[in-house]
């Protein structure tokens, strides 16, 4: 089934301009912390999601 989750992360995107629009050349998300929703994010607010836990 489906798993609600809290899920925090940390972006970097590079963009190219293309006929006059921007555009995502790159999108890099990095998993820093996930928690189960019904549980809240705070008790793992500290945890990094290094492991894959997802």
């Amino acid at each position: 089934g489906n798993r609600q989750l809290w899920l925090a992360a940390r972006y970097e995107d590079d963009y190219v301009k293309i006929n006059g629009a921007w555009k995502f050349k790159h999108l890099r998300a990095f998993g820093r912390m996930t928690a189960p929703y019904e549980e809240g994010w705070a008790p793992r607010a500290k945890e990094d999601v290094s492991s894959n836990e997802l």
